[in-house]
């Protein structure tokens, strides 16, 4: 963004127009030199001030943010704020082919499922909020009875576990429903319900673009596994909880999700539509170009390099950097840094070992390593490692690529065990979190300095 501004590569009309606080974001950009972002990436100079004129120059430039590791430590959101201002300053956003590509999950510019919940109450008494430094907290100081733990592996996916699992030591009772046992559920459950697959159930699936009704495939569950809805309907029904769940049964439930969707007549799209149109609707109010008519969903609707929804907050007005540091001058030398494959997902399907296609994918954890890092350890690709820090030590196998930088070390997330090593800071405070509407936060760092050695003795995998 520096070079952008600093050689004129940047589109005036759509700033002047679309944006906030460009002159004091220009004026803030003048302190990250393409020097100082090579002394931080690796990158050279050059390389940086090349990347930045392709993208200024070859257009339409779209960006992908793909993954989750850059997320996952305490500073990740900056980058991906950071980054979310390079459409605007080249005036890349309501253009065909240009902006941002959406990640899973990410909507088009469309109509998506209706808001069943607008007109839900609240309940009354304390709101544990989503978000997962919150989250343990609440359970080290007891304050949950009962946890339902549905379809999660909290001890292979939480930040800082060895936290974690000292609250769930203290919930009175935790019950469990997935498709297959876990770590927590063998370490923590009180009960176990085996929950149904998608071919047991109706449902409907939301890609980009389209709506697809999920037809029940098999007849019956197998044996006594029931559908998380019709679990939570009875609890309620027993708990007395009125409205919990509105509607006759699923096929209504999901026309109440349909009813945002209009067909050519006008009418609401409903379940029988889907079976009769061949299952799948193009979404209404399908746009091929994300925010056409350049009003975003900000206070202002414009884009905002100044923000005061951001300062309220609790964070910088302006895109921002924090430098990493270590824990501590004499803290371990490596930084630690974990996210997805595409053979993975989180700590699903029991650490992708239930499944025999994904554990031949992914048959033991693994640690990408430097070549230098690795020499300076004695450390060869296939060696049995050891990952350790002052919070535990997790084995591991080595892997020794120039995929990632000296004194970084990688690896795919949801192992057991794993985030013993990690430190569990909320990334974002709640309020911070909760401060975009519609989008889940609440993510804790998973920051971890660690030292690795070869492998001498059967390494401590347990949570203590």
């Amino acid at each position: 963004m520096h070079v952008l501004v600093t050689e004129d590569l940047i589109n005036h009309a759509f700033l002047d127009a679309h944006t906030l606080g460009f002159a004091s974001f220009a004026e803030h950009l003048q302190q990250f030199t393409p020097a100082w972002g090579a002394a931080i990436t690796g990158l050279a100079v050059d390389t940086i001030r090349r990347v930045a004129r392709l993208y200024a120059t070859q257009t339409p430039a779209m960006i992908v943010l793909g993954g989750s590791s850059m997320f996952k430590h305490q500073h990740g959101w900056e980058a991906s704020r950071a980054i979310a201002c390079l459409p605007a300053l080249t005036g890349q956003l309501g253009k065909a082919g240009a902006g941002f590509g959406p990640r899973h999950g990410a909507l088009s510019h469309s109509d998506g499922y209706a808001n069943v919940l607008a007109d839900v109450q609240q309940p009354q008494g304390t709101i544990i909020p989503s978000h997962m430094a919150s989250i343990t907290a609440a359970l080290k100081a007891g304050q949950i009875d009962v946890l339902l733990l549905l379809g999660t592996n909290m001890l292979s996916s939480f930040a800082d576990t060895n936290q974690l699992a000292q609250g769930l030591s203290k919930v009175k009772l935790i019950v469990a429903y997935d498709l297959f046992m876990n770590e927590t559920i063998r370490r923590t459950a009180d009960l176990i319900l085996p929950s149904t697959a998608w071919l047991e159930e109706s449902g409907l699936k939301q890609t980009a673009t389209h709506i697809y009704l999920m037809e029940r495939v098999l007849a019956a569950p197998e044996g006594q596994a029931r559908s998380l809805s019709d679990i939570l309907r009875q609890l309620s029904t027993r708990l007395s909880l009125a409205d919990f769940f509105p509607w006759q049964d699923e096929e209504d439930y999901m026309n109440a999700l349909l009813s945002s969707q209009r067909m050519d007549s006008g009418k609401a799209l409903t379940v029988a539509d889907l079976r009769q149109i061949g299952g799948y609707f193009q979404r209404s109010r399908l746009s091929a170009i994300a925010y056409p008519d350049l009003h975003f969903h900000t206070p202002s609707q414009k884009v905002e390099f100044w923000s005061e929804r951001a300062l309220n907050a609790g964070l910088s007005a302006l895109p921002s950097h924090t430098q990493i540091i270590r824990d501590a001058p004499d803290a371990a030398p490596l930084r630690f840094c974990q996210g997805r494959t595409l053979t993975a997902f989180h700590a699903f399907y029991d650490e992708g070992q239930a499944l025999p296609s994904l554990a031949k994918a992914n048959p033991a954890p693994e640690l990408w390593i430097h070549p230098l890092d690795a020499r300076k350890r004695k450390v060869a690709s296939g060696n049995q490692i050891v990952i350790a820090n002052e919070r535990g030590s997790f084995g591991a196998v080595a892997r020794v690529t120039e995929a990632v930088l000296q004194g970084v070390v990688w690896m795919r997330d949801g192992w057991f065990g794993l985030n013993q090593l990690t430190n569990g800071a909320a990334a974002l405070s709640p309020t911070a979190s909760e401060a975009v509407g519609d989008i889940p936060g609440g993510q804790a760092a998973f920051d971890a300095w660690v030292e690795v050695s070869l492998k001498t003795e059967h390494p401590k995998r347990s949570i203590v």
